[in-house]
């Protein structure tokens, strides 16, 4: 279990104000995680200095479980924007995930 909104693998919406971004997280919302993980997937590929959309990706990944990734991806956001709070407490609730799961 994680806490606050990663723990329902939500995103914080008043932080998100890129629209192609937003559109990966209704995607998401209407459970198709593929199609969501694609359009985000092709934002940092045309943009990797688009924070919003490694938040985004962050917090997805750490959804499927994919810890790794999801830490690389919050890294990333926080490096390109290290301003913004949620950024960092979504790298701490995947550290929180993992250590949970590791049995700490």
């Amino acid at each position: 279990m994680v806490l606050g909104a990663f723990a329902q693998n939500s995103v914080d919406p008043t932080i998100i104000k890129d629209k192609e971004v937003q559109k990966a997280v209704d995607f998401h919302a209407k459970r198709d995680f593929s199609q969501a993980k694609s359009v985000l997937e092709e934002i940092v590929k045309k943009n990797d200095k688009n924070d919003e959309a490694h938040y985004v990706l962050a917090i997805f990944l750490s959804s499927m479980n994919h810890l790794d990734d999801a830490k690389a991806e919050a890294k990333k956001a926080i490096h390109l924007k290290s301003t913004v709070a949620e950024y960092h407490y979504a790298l701490a609730s995947i550290y929180i995930v993992e250590s949970r799961t590791a049995g700490f």
